[in-house]
């Protein structure tokens, strides 16, 4: 793909719609999606922009039709984390945290 600034971005803005809590939820989904879960807290911390750089470097590594589908994977679960009800969003949590202990 010739460029993918504006994905990356659309990606970014689409995010930042979410609320705080879902916001976390979708970006730990993102990382772990793309292999980026091994992100140390400093580069967390820099408002997402190492995150950003690799995200765009890793729909570069991609063949154009799977960084397509993989483009829309990623607005697909940012609306699933919107359209979320507080209700299941609450069981969602309650489940994470069954899981991380």
């Amino acid at each position: 793909m010739s460029n993918l600034s504006p994905m990356v971005a659309n990606i970014k803005n689409n995010a930042r719609m979410l609320d705080e809590k879902r916001r976390m939820g979708c970006l730990l989904w993102l990382r772990a999606h793309t292999g980026q879960d091994d992100l140390s807290t400093a580069e967390r911390l820099d408002g997402g922009q190492r995150m950003l750089r690799r995200l765009k470097a890793w729909f570069e590594s991609l063949p154009v039709g799977q960084a397509a589908c993989e483009y829309q994977a990623i607005l697909d679960e940012i609306s699933w984390w919107r359209s979320l009800s507080e209700k299941d969003f609450a069981l969602f949590l309650e489940e994470y945290r069954s899981y991380r202990i």
